[in-house]
């Protein structure tokens, strides 16, 4: 039981009882783990109204969409105020509103000390939300680490694009002359893009061999690695 007490489990089915009200299933909880009724009730009416659910305190649980029963449920979990929150794909098959709200509510829990363990198959979810990722294939930890770390040492590339106000073409030799290689380098009339794992100096470098051609450039991007490939299984 004390186990219990110290973490609980969000589910990714939708396990609210339907019978009850909207606080009412989040007072049950509170009750379930030795709340006194007027403490349960009180706290399930902070957490609807932190969640932005007060208005859905006396609705009852069928009739709430899924990213509202979703937000329920996270409540529900933390009625008795457990250490550790543990959260099975919270965001799988939510519109992209709730998938945001739910990102919302998982950011704030832990910006004020709370402890989220989350399962996710969206990398960009999970490099938006987790300081330390652990990457599991077939029961086996390939990786265990921050979100920079991982992504560094599975190749994932930065993508550098210029694009210049005509054919980039009569610089070729000198834009594939970039320092500190090997880069993927592609020219295609007046866009450069180059893909690398060490993009330090490239984009200074584009500029200078373009101006030195007489290109001026009209965009230039850096688009940083946002999923990183697991390392390879042993």
């Amino acid at each position: 039981m004390r186990t219990e007490c110290l973490r609980k489990v969000y589910p990714r089915a939708n396990t609210l009882d339907r019978a009850l009200t909207v606080a009412d299933n989040l007072a049950f909880r509170g009750r379930y783990f030795g709340m006194p009724a007027p403490a349960a009730r009180r706290r399930a009416l902070e957490l609807l109204e932190r969640f932005g659910l007060a208005d859905k305190a006396g609705a009852k649980a069928h009739q709430l969409s899924g990213g509202q029963a979703r937000r329920v449920m996270i409540g529900r979990a933390l009625m008795h105020l457990p250490e550790v929150l543990f959260l099975d794909e919270p965001t799988a098959g939510v519109d992209p509103q709730a998938r945001d709200d739910l990102w919302q509510i998982t950011a704030s829990l832990n910006e004020t000390g709370q402890t989220v363990v989350s399962t996710t198959h969206y990398l960009d979810e999970a490099e938006a939300l987790c300081r330390r990722l652990a990457v599991i294939d077939h029961g086996h930890l390939l990786a265990c680490d921050t979100p920079e770390a991982i992504k560094a040492s599975s190749g994932a590339q930065t993508v550098i694009t210029v694009h210049y106000d005509t054919d980039a073409t009569p610089a070729t030799d000198a834009l594939h002359s970039i320092p500190g290689g090997p880069h993927d380098v592609a020219v295609d009339g007046p866009t450069v893009r180059v893909r690398t794992t060490h993009p330090d100096g490239i984009l200074g470098h584009l500029l200078r061999a373009g101006s030195a051609a007489g290109l001026s450039v009209r965009d230039a991007t850096t688009t940083p690695p946002t999923a990183c490939r697991p390392p390879s299984s042993p």
